[in-house]
């Protein structure tokens, strides 16, 4: 029987070759006695898993409050840098 290669099968996936050799310890990939990846076989498996894994994700939704706490976090950190920075080059203190 004729089929892909691990490396294949990960392309054709989008993920990491190393995902598809876990996927076959798991039993969720099939190979053919020649070492191939089964294309049909697995990918009924593999789209079923992908498929619930998809719904258990819950959409990002945007948070203003936690927005403004990082806005804030970040200019305070940008300001101590610069003070930093002026001064080393003045060699005085903030």
């Amino acid at each position: 029987m004729l089929g892909v290669s691990r490396r294949r099968y990960a392309k054709m996936h989008g993920v990491d070759e190393s995902a598809v050799r876990k996927a076959i310890r798991q039993g969720s990939v099939f190979l053919h006695p020649d070492n191939t990846v089964d294309v049909a076989a697995s990918d009924e498996v593999w789209g079923r898993w992908h498929a619930s894994n998809v719904a258990r994700r819950q959409p990002m939704t945007p948070d203003p409050e936690t927005d403004a706490r990082s806005d804030a976090a970040l200019a305070r950190t940008e300001e101590a840098w610069a003070c930093a920075l002026i001064a080393k080059q003045a060699e005085t203190d903030c």
